[in-house]
């Protein structure tokens, strides 16, 4: 252990990689620590033996130095970020050696990204020489993506067959340096309500979101797009990307991905002007950034919807009350106490009061609505008509759904429901307003493994018989 001036104690220079990326597992936060002169050391030793420490890269009118480094590594957290982008010079960054080597070191050691692309090049040999290259031909902008291969996979559980795309492995190194680059740039601009391929986020925390924001929810608006993926409009999708990226170089790659072709059953075809390949690098990224629209809807939805700070009491509620108020005799309280306890304290029919919730993983979203059936109609056909004027997508009018929430919905593979009691367990309030009395405590939402379908599911994949 070697005490860090920067970083205290905690930094080890014997091992500064990122195994939680490698490992897949990892979610990857954003955390500024110490800039790097040079994150050539991020490689591991087998591979730091084929490059020439003392071997520069050329300079040009439109290079970044490997002396400057637009790499921030935190070595305690193991952590990295970017230096204050600029985006009208993104190229810079995607093109920087650094990054591009960071971007192998991240990909390297995943099974699937070692999988063939339509040619028989791997990721072998990959060293200094190819990385010079490769900055050289993307400073230029005379870098293009190839053909990918293309397979058709059965939907489990489902007819019909799924498209996977997967580029060169070469390639996609390329792409995850893109991707470094533009989650930095547009991670501070997502919202709160979208969790699906984001550091530090995933199924689990959008299922605590849906526990937080979804309690005393009446109906649960189940959304579902067809074929999401290999629908986005290119020209609407690179509209929305030029608005943040002032970068003519960074634009045409990205424009290049989309447009690459690919081969399926020995047969070439061109790409259309609708899709991002399944399977690419990029795509879960692209499909956050094209759906941020719909967060920031949804999130101006919310704030309409939102009326009044509480419920009114319930009149039977208020009746037992003042019934118990009136009694004398301790048997008859205790006695109305209970029936009181056993009626909803609040009227859930209360037309003063509405609330409206939103999760979203990917392109599979929910929405809670806290009101009558009809607003819940209403809210669908906005989303809805949104979804198909605004972002050119179709809803699936076979899986969307409204149900009621005492029901059980399906999300991320999780059978949640709002549970129901006959009778509510009764705790002392120790903080708030209702210090030191008595109340009755809301059970929060029932969360279930759909085990039947799970069993089914391995079944059908052959480990079970």
């Amino acid at each position: 252990m070697v005490q860090d001036p920067n970083q205290g104690a905690c930094a080890d220079t014997r091992n500064l990689g990122l195994p939680k990326a490698r490992k897949g597992y990892g979610n990857g936060g954003i955390v500024v620590g110490t800039k790097l002169i040079n994150t050539s050391h991020l490689l591991s030793a087998s591979y730091c033996t084929s490059l020439e420490p003392k071997d520069k890269f050329p300079k040009g009118p439109s290079f970044i130095s490997a002396g400057e480094s637009p790499l921030i590594i935190n070595k305690c957290e193991r952590t990295l970020s970017f230096a204050p982008l600029d985006p009208s010079k993104l190229i810079h960054y995607i093109a920087h050696p650094d990054v591009l080597l960071t971007a192998y070191e991240l990909i390297k050691s995943k099974p699937g990204n070692m999988t063939k692309g339509a040619t028989p090049v791997t990721l072998d040999g990959v060293g200094h020489e190819w990385i010079k290259d490769t900055s050289k031909k993307l400073l230029a902008g005379q870098y293009k993506f190839g053909v990918a291969r293309r397979i058709l996979i059965p939907k489990p559980g489902k007819t019909g067959e799924r498209p996977i795309t997967m580029a060169s492995p070469r390639e996609k190194v390329v792409q995850k340096a893109i991707d470094l680059v533009l989650q930095e740039l547009f991670e501070r601009q997502f919202m709160e309500t979208s969790h699906g391929f984001r550091p530090k986020r995933g199924c689990h925390t959008a299922l605590q979101m849906v526990d937080r924001t979804f309690r005393g929810g009446t109906w649960v608006i189940e959304a579902d797009l067809t074929k999401c993926f290999d629908t986005i409009p290119h020209s609407t999708l690179m509209s929305v990307l030029a608005r943040h990226i002032k970068c003519g170089k960074t634009l045409s790659l990205i424009r290049s991905g989309l447009k690459a072709g690919y081969i399926l059953n020995g047969k070439s075809y061109v790409e259309g002007k609708i899709g991002t390949p399944q399977g690419s690098v990029l795509s879960p990224l692209l499909c956050n950034i094209y759906l941020h629209a719909l967060d920031v809807f949804m999130n101006n939805l919310i704030g309409k919807h939102t009326v009044g700070d509480d419920r009114r009491k319930n009149p039977a509620y208020r009746k037992f009350q003042y019934q118990i108020a009136k009694a004398k005799d301790n048997e008859v309280k205790t006695s109305l106490r209970r029936q009181m306890w056993k009626v909803p304290s609040k009227d859930l029919m209360d037309p003063n009061f509405r609330r409206l919730a939103y999760v979203r993983y990917a392109d599979d979203f929910v929405i809670c609505v806290t009101g009558p059936y009809k607003l819940a109609q209403e809210i669908l056909n906005e989303v809805r008509a949104f979804i198909e004027t605004n972002l050119g997508l179709k809803m699936n009018n076979d899986k969307t759904k409204i149900t009621k929430f005492s029901k059980g919905i399906n999300f991320l593979g999780t059978t949640i429901s709002n549970r129901k009691v006959a009778e509510k367990k009764i705790a002392l309030m120790n903080i708030g307003k209702s210090k030191g009395t008595k109340v009755r405590i809301t059970p929060r939402l029932s969360f279930h493994a759909p085990i039947t379908k799970l069993i089914e599911r391995l079944t059908l994949r052959g480990y079970y018989r």
